[in-house]
Order: C-alpha cells, then structure tokens, then sequence
C-alpha cells in the first residue's frame, strides 16, 4: 500500500485491514514499552500519513518519550475523564447497535472462533475496542470462508459511528502517537475522514452518548 493512498477500508485488501486492525488493537489495550516502539517504528507508515507530525517523533523518541505515552495511555483510557474505549461509554442502550448488542457479538464470535478472551489483554469488557479489533483481525486472517465471513460481520455491525466519535476524541492527545492513531481510525471508519466533526464536548465516562 502506498504512502500516498488513503486508509478507506472497502478497498483495502482483507490482510491489510487485519493487520491495522491488529496495530490499533495493540495500542488501545497495552502500554508502550521499548520492543512495541521498535514495532511501531517498522510499521509506522500508516500512521504518519495520518499524523505526519508522527515520523520525526518515532525517529527521536527515547525512555522520556515511553514515560510520556504510559502516562498518556493512562490519562486517555483508565481514567473517570479520559477518552474510555468501551461502546457503553458511547452507545444508549436504546440505540441501534447498543452496548450490550456489541458485547454479544463480540461474545458470539470469540466462541466461533473458539478464542479464550485471556488471551486477548486480559479480562477486557466484551465491548472494548482494543478487544473488537483483536477478535475481527483474528477473524479476517482464518483459513475459514465462515470464520472470515464472521470477521467482516464485525466490521459492518460493530465499527460505527460510536468509533468514529471515539477516534476523534483522540485528536486532543497531549501525544502525536495517540492524535495518529485517532486520525487513522477516522481514516478507516468515518465517512468523511474524521475532518467535518465538530469540536466534542469534555470527554466524562458516560456523558457521550447521543
């Protein structure tokens, strides 16, 4: 994939999906250490075209900057006025797809796809986002039309409009990691990239839903 093309999820290839699906995944749910950094710094393309403020930032980044993004990743996703990762921090439960909605088939996939929920960061809720990409690039990459078929399922029920709201949020990052990983997200999720929306309200868990 080039550079210069956009993250637009329909034309994207079923393994490069998986494999963003994969990295957003992995950002959402763990810390940043020095082996994810090295990571990031081979895979990192796709997000500098999101937030090229992101290349020189990769290249430069030290123990300081590690420290920096663990306080981040905490002050984003762990805390009461983060940006929570959760479809019931966005979704009423009288809206389409709610919460509980997602939550069942992320459950009714990881049974098909006989995945232990362990093994995906722990005891996450079945609403995660970081656990939904995980269990939808796991599917999109099995060897089974039916299991692959249940990856895409996810994609078309699951990755709406809540993850677009989420991933704009993520534009008021005090890190240009997290600005890109939201940036990317839009890119993939939201009809108009995630440029159009306008500015969101103080982010409190449960105040999000529309």
């Amino acid at each position: 994939m080039s550079r210069d093309e956009p993250l637009d999820p329909q034309p994207l290839p079923r393994a490069a999906r998986a494999a963003l699906y994969r990295l957003f995944a992995d950002l959402l749910t763990h810390e940043v250490d020095r082996p994810r950094l090295a990571a990031l710094r081979e895979v990192g393309a796709v997000l500098e075209r999101a937030a090229p403020e992101l290349c020189p930032w990769l290249e430069k980044a030290d123990d300081r900057a590690l420290l920096a993004l663990r306080v981040e990743f905490a002050r984003l996703f762990l805390t009461p006025k983060g940006v929570p990762p959760q479809a019931s921090a966005w979704l009423g439960d009288d809206a389409a797809g709610s919460a509980d909605g997602v939550a069942r088939l992320t459950h009714r996939t990881m049974a098909a796809l006989e995945l232990e929920q362990t093994r995906h960061a722990g005891s996450l809720p079945l609403d995660h986002l970081g656990l939904l990409y995980a269990v939808a690039s796991d599917a999109l990459t099995s060897p089974v039309p039916e299991r692959r078929a249940l990856g895409e399922h996810i994609e078309q029920e699951t990755l709406g409009p809540w993850v677009c709201a989420f991933a704009r949020s993520l534009g008021r990052s005090r890190e240009p990691l997290y600005r890109a990983l939201g940036q990317a997200m839009c890119e993939l999720h939201c009809d108009d990239g995630g440029t159009t929306a306008p500015p969101l309200p103080d982010v409190q868990t449960g105040s999000h839903r529309g």
